[in-house]
Parts: C-alpha cells; structure tokens; sequence
C-alpha cells in the first residue's frame, strides 16, 4: 500500500511545477517591515520551499548583476519584493526585462501570510520562529537610492535632465532619457520624481505613493503638480544655467543666487533632505550671472531673457550652445 505524500512533499512538488522565488531583504531600507521579512523566511524555512535571497534588489539592479539574468533563465520565476511596477522597471532599468509570466507579490503590503500561501499554495500553519531577532538594516558607504523611469509615462520632456543638478540623467543619441549615474544621486531626494509631469519617475525606497512605484491606476492628471517656475524663478534656474555653460558646482566662474528663502521652499514642496540642502548652499559663490538682454536666437527652451526663465540651451539633449543666453557678466552678491 503507499502510502498518502506528506504536506512537506505536496509543497516541494507543488514549487518543482510552479516557479523559482527570488526573496529581497531591502537590507538598506525599513520601508519594509523587519517582523514582516522574518515571519516570511520563518514560514518558508519550516515549510522546506527552495528561494533564492537577495540582499537588495536595487543595488543588484543598479550594478547590473549577471546572476539577475540566470534567475530569470529556463524558468518563471515570483518576486518577493515591494510594489510591482517598481520591480518591474528596476529591472528594465539594469538591461533586463521581466518576462511576462514573472508574478511579483508586495511585502509592502501583503502580509507574511499572505504571501506565504501564495507561495505555497496552501494555508500556513507553522508557528513563528521566535529563537533569532529581526535582521538589522544593514550599513554602508552607498544606498541603494536611486531613479527608475517607467517608460509607459514618460514623455521625453528632459524636465528631470534640466532639473538635477548632480549628473544622475542623461539623453542617449536618439533622445532618449536614461539613468546613467545612480550612485550620483542624493540618499532619500525625491525632487526629480515630485517635478516630473508624467509622474514616470519611480524612486523603489520612498515612503509615499505614487513616487514609490504604487497605484498604478492613479493618472499623473489627477496628482498636483508642484510648480517649479513659482518657487525657483531666478534661483535655482541660474544653478541650471550654470549647468548649461558646463560649469559644475562649487567653480569659480559658477553662480547659483539660491536665496534662503528659495532653497526653504524647494526642500518643503519637493521633499529635499537637509543634507542636499547643505551640499547646495555650500558651493554657494559670491558672484551673480546674468544673461543677456537679447533675445535668445537658438531653438532651446529659453524663449525670452526673463529671469523667471531657464535658459537651458539645450535641443533634444545636444551640448551647450554659445548663443547669446550664454554672455555672461557677474555682480557681487
């Protein structure tokens, strides 16, 4: 007579025909709850289910890792990660896409029982194992903090090329926007997702929707826009002209002119941490550029010499050019 196959055996027959678990610990963040991520791993481990752990899916992504692309190989594969769409074009963003079959579960949001029994196609019934304490988020020189883009909404406009200031963007020779520095981005600085019109940035470790990669049903329509010219008009946009005459921050021949108050108003409405806050008015020098009373004659995004108008010089991503927007004459300060 055989005898009836053990719950242990239904569920590791259960995995064989189903997919591959691939479990992100998030372990430079808290935005996923430690008790969540070890009550998860505690049921899993009783349960005798085979998944792969990996330490943080951005940083994995952001480096590009060669084992992501084994991962996905031969077989389906689910996600054990946060909100579905940041997974999604995380990967895209290191150069591999998700093969439609790749089911993604939030721990966000879902709880470790939830998720369990999805895993393992059965209701949990082992106890918690109390014996280790949560894992600790883990210390290091660079966070894994960085933009996504999520291409079904972004339009091309370069608004987040021309707003940042540390090089994290750049435009490929077709046009395109792309994240080309992530390490240069500013730990826990959103400003380029809250400025986006489209609301196609994506930043996996923020704390609010829908910059964190959630709702994918809200439209960019229906969240306010924060109004970048209203509280940057002759400040930060000198920062960018700086920018567009290829002087970095902190040179000699730079000029920001960001007042106090401007850079107060730039940290409440677009969430910039005091420490990118400080970076900024540090480089701060002693002298003003100003533009030239011309009219500007290339084809960029300056239309007129107001000093509530960037003057980029830019057109779809080209170098600086040498028109007249660019003479510049310095006042003290």
């Amino acid at each position: 007579m055989i005898s009836a196959p053990t719950r242990l055996e239904l569920i590791k027959k259960y995995m064989e025909q189903t997919k591959k678990i691939l479990f992100c610990n998030c372990s430079y963040s808290d935005i996923i709850a430690a008790n969540t991520k070890k009550r998860l791993t505690d049921i899993l481990d009783q349960s005798g289910v085979d998944y792969r752990t990996i330490d943080d899916l951005c940083g994995l992504c952001a480096n590009r890792d060669p084992g992501l692309t084994d991962d996905l190989a031969n077989q389906p594969v689910t996600i054990v990660a946060c909100y579905s769409r940041a997974v999604k074009w995380l990967f895209d963003a290191a150069g591999i896409p998700l093969p439609s079959d790749t089911e993604i579960l939030n721990m966000r949001e879902q709880t470790a029982e939830k998720i369990a029994q999805s895993l393992t196609g059965s209701a949990v019934m082992t106890q918690p194992n109390t014996k280790s304490d949560p894992p600790e988020t883990k210390k290091t020189d660079w966070i894994p903090w960085f933009p996504v883009i999520d291409y079904s909404r972004c339009t091309n406009c370069k608004q987040c090329l021309n707003f940042c200031l540390f090089n994290v963007f750049a435009s490929t020779e077709d046009g395109k926007i792309v994240v080309s520095n992530p390490r240069k981005c500013k730990t826990n600085c959103p400003a380029c997702a809250r400025v986006c019109p489209q609301k196609a940035i994506i930043f996996p470790k923020y704390k609010t929707a829908p910059f964190n990669g959630s709702d994918e049903s809200v439209s960019p329509e229906s969240i306010s826009q924060v109004n970048l010219k209203s509280i940057t008009k002759g400040d930060i946009y000198n920062k960018l002209r700086q920018r567009s005459c290829g002087c970095e921050p902190g040179s000699n021949s730079s000029n920001t002119g960001n007042s106090p108050q401007k850079l107060t108003e730039l940290k409440e409405q677009l969430d910039i941490p005091d420490d990118v806050i400080q970076a900024l008015t540090s480089s701060l020098p002693t002298t003003t550029k100003t533009i030239s009373s011309s009219p500007c004659p290339c084809d960029c995004d300056c239309k007129s010499n107001s000093t509530d108008t960037p003057c980029i010089c830019k057109t779809d991503g080209a170098p600086p050019c040498n028109c007249q927007c660019n003479e510049i004459g310095e006042t003290q300060s």
